[in-house]
């Protein structure tokens, strides 16, 4: 079946229209900026993809155009301070770096594209993979009883408001105070997400039964989303840090997905998931673009920041976004699924894990039961706010802080 045109012209030109004005802003804020709507445009681009709702597709590209007009002005605000070799080769780090994020933007945006076309997975397809992620967007419509600001809520609900859309403008990690009928994007735990909607005057997203074969398929397809998600963080850590063996394990790591992904896709052509070949194709199309974004986010790690001034950029970068790392060693054996319970509370989570010399990912369905050693480190990610509470659950654990 063709696409629609409208639908095409929508997704391929109207969202290149950016602004290309130069302005005199920091080349730090632009990459902040581009950084935290990346993050967003994944979400929005899988929750389009589960919902096919048109206004948030409509909100996403706007995000997208956002986005790409600070890439475009963060490229000529680098080409402007290049005088020396010396600058050149720092800066030509900094071109890659938005050059990637654009094609993860691009790969996401495939993503909620095919959803408007006549290859959409079906609802039950779409709220079985809901079903089956840890963390989900939800997107709703603010009533009379949610009249508080989003630091208020995330003391109460380890959640966040990612966006805010009111009178079609649109404010990313808002601090202001939510009105009734704002449109809000949620991200968090489903069972913090579903305290949240119950505690608001919400219907909480419900379980649904899903057969034995098509769950082994989506829980390989939930597998790439969410280890996605885990090395695009990572990748904002390789930037930061001049270690060669994480480096080397989120290559590696890379290189296993791209093995899992041939390999999913195999097993889909043989044992097709459902009797839809529309919501088959569309499942297919779902997993080459969640690779096509886990290569991209390979080059981020990749780069090499062999400069201590361009690292410190980085890391400026990162405190910039409100959400803290922290590599921790551990004091005694535990289960890891203890220490996530202790700081998942608080919106926390822990990305990685080293044993050795060696690195390990970490992902709701590789490592959920994996035990630590005296002397493992883990890396944890964090909201900057929790900092206090999750600190004095790792001293209850008997994990102690260490500085890397």
């Amino acid at each position: 079946m063709p696409i629609n045109p409208e639908i095409h012209k929508k997704f391929h030109t109207a969202h290149l229209e950016v602004e290309r004005e130069y302005r005199a802003i920091s080349l730090l804020e632009l990459l902040r900026e581009a950084r935290r709507i990346c993050d967003v445009i994944i979400d929005l681009s899988f929750y389009a993809y589960l919902t096919k709702d048109l206004e948030t597709v409509d909100h996403l590209l706007s995000m997208v155009s956002k986005a790409k007009s600070m890439l475009e002005v963060a490229t000529m605000h680098a080409s402007l301070i290049i005088r020396r070799l010396k600058e050149a080769r720092d800066i030509l780090a900094l071109y890659r770096y938005a050059v990637a994020i654009e094609k993860i933007i691009d790969a996401a945006l495939d993503i909620a594209y095919i959803s408007l076309s006549d290859h959409a997975p079906d609802k039950e397809v779409a709220d079985s993979i809901r079903n089956l992620s840890e963390e989900i967007v939800v997107k709703i419509k603010a009533n009379e009883n949610l009249s508080s600001s989003p630091e208020n809520i995330s003391e109460e609900f380890p959640i966040d408001i990612i966006l805010r859309v009111k009178d079609r403008k649109y404010e990313l990690f808002f601090s202001g105070k939510i009105e009734k009928d704002d449109i809000i994007y949620i991200r968090g735990y489903r069972s913090a997400i579903n305290e949240f909607l119950k505690r608001f005057g919400y219907q909480p997203i419900e379980d649904v039964a899903i057969n034995e074969n098509l769950k082994r398929i989506l829980n390989k397809i939930v597998y790439l989303f969410d280890t996605a998600k885990v090395l695009l963080d990572l990748s904002q850590l390789t930037t930061l840090m001049a270690d060669e063996s994480l480096v080397k394990e989120v290559d590696e790591i890379e290189s296993t997905i791209d093995q899992y992904h041939i390999e999913l896709l195999e097993e889909m052509v043989k044992i097709p998931p459902t009797r839809n070949n529309i919501t088959n194709l569309s499942l297919i199309w779902l997993t080459t673009k969640l690779e096509e974004i886990t290569d991209s986010i390979e080059e981020i790690a990749l780069l090499s920041f062999s400069d201590k001034d361009v690292r410190e950029v980085f890391k400026r970068l990162q405190e910039a976004i409100d959400e803290k790392y922290n590599l921790v060693t551990i004091n005694k054996e535990i289960p890891l699924h203890n220490v996530i319970e202790r700081i998942k509370k608080y919106g926390g989570n822990v990305l990685a894990v080293k044993k050795k010399n060696n690195w390990i990912l970490k992902t709701r369905l590789s490592y959920s039961d994996h035990i630590l050693s005296i002397n493992d480190c883990i890396i944890i990610l964090y909201p900057k706010e929790f900092e206090k509470e999750i600190v004095e659950e790792l001293e209850k654990g008997a994990i102690m802080k260490c500085k890397y």
